[in-house]
């Protein structure tokens, strides 16, 4: 259902507390403020284009006419001694001031006032009273349009499944068409490789393997691997593995 201009907008309860920082304190998502979330359910997503649309209708400003007869209603709440051309004046600017405050919000913001002003209120007075609302609503609409980029947990969940499997191929490929790479996934889930730092294996791989070629570098894969207990440093084993499989590889020539 489309809100009137004017009328104040509501959210349904399972949105409330993916858009109201309030709720999603509450529900232990994000303390301490709202922040944008990862994914949005789907019921949640789907009610929010005809949301967006009544908060950005609730936005509309008041038209002067009605911020005329409602600064008059409160002017009678503050007798004041004025000629018609002066308060004539002084709506005109209070309408100029006010020009961006829609009507639930204005009407609102007087009410407040009106319980507790001791005199005709400034328009820094009333603005005062309507900006933690307005200010609000705007951010509502803000939350609501980022909440409808978002992916549902299941389109997300299947956006990193298709990214994961485009890098397992990368990946497949890589090792198809580089030596070292070969030698790093044949050995990398044997001990004590597992256990190896990565970044500095892979350097000692690509060094190696074009050195020695590929053979020779899983020859010594094996020597360190067919004593896996041995408390070996990465340096210290490969060292006399490469020792080895460089002697043996001396021999066979």
């Amino acid at each position: 259902m489309q809100a009137q201009p004017g009328s104040t907008p509501s959210l349904p309860a399972h949105v409330r507390p993916w858009i109201d920082s309030e709720g999603i304190s509450t529900l232990g998502r994000f303390p301490g403020g709202w922040h944008s979330p990862e994914s949005v359910p789907a019921d949640v997503r789907d009610a929010l284009p005809a949301l967006i649309e009544q908060h950005r209708a609730a936005l509309v400003p008041a038209p002067r006419n009605f911020l005329v007869t409602h600064m008059a209603r409160l002017a009678a709440h503050f007798p004041m001694t004025r000629s018609e051309a002066e308060w004539k004046m002084l709506f005109e600017d209070y309408c100029e001031d006010l020009a961006e405050i829609p009507p639930d919000i204005l009407v609102e913001a007087i009410r407040a006032y009106r319980r507790k002003g001791k005199f005709f209120p400034k328009v820094a007075e009333l603005l005062e009273e309507a900006a933690p609302l307005l200010s609000k609503r705007r951010a509502y609409v803000r939350r609501m349009e980022k909440l409808m980029r978002l992916p549902t947990p299941e389109e997300k969940a299947a956006a990193e499944e298709a990214e994961n499997e485009r890098r397992e191929a990368e990946w497949r490929e890589k090792v198809r068409t580089t030596p070292h790479l070969r030698v790093f996934e044949r050995w990398r889930h044997v001990e004590p490789f597992r256990s190896w730092g990565m970044a500095g294996w892979m350097s000692f791989l690509r060094d190696a393997v074009e050195l020695h070629g590929e053979d020779v570098v899983n020859a010594w894969h094996e020597e360190v691997a067919a004593r896996p207990s041995e408390p070996w440093p990465y340096e210290l084993a490969a060292l006399r593995a490469m020792s080895a499989a460089a002697t043996m590889a001396t021999t066979q020539t």
